[in-house]
């Protein structure tokens, strides 16, 4: 899976989300991605690049399973945003009922 290849690649994750958040998104996420993105702490060090990919990536999966832990905890991990992303990821948030 594409979005899978992004954690793995953290020399290039900035120009990889790029890229990826500009396609077409996978309608499943399994519960590993989040995981793992969450272990990484990569919301901490990418956080508006993680703000887009989680946006995309919500708008797109029909069912987060039970992913909405890690979810919640890269979104607290991000920190400060700016005003357009910070409300962009609340709808998203919102729009799957995510908690933060």
């Amino acid at each position: 899976m594409l979005t899978q290849l992004v954690i793995e690649l953290e020399v290039v994750f900035e120009e990889a989300t790029k890229i990826i958040t500009k396609g077409p998104m996978p309608s499943k996420i399994d519960d590993l991605f989040w995981f793992s993105y969450n272990e990484k702490h990569l919301a901490k060090m990418y956080p508006e690049e993680t703000t887009q990919l989680v946006i995309r990536l919500l708008a797109s999966v029909s069912n987060i399973g039970l992913s909405e832990y890690y979810i919640s905890s890269i979104v607290k991990e991000m920190g400060k945003l700016d005003e357009k992303d910070n409300k962009g990821l609340k709808e998203a948030l919102l729009a799957k009922n995510i908690m933060v």
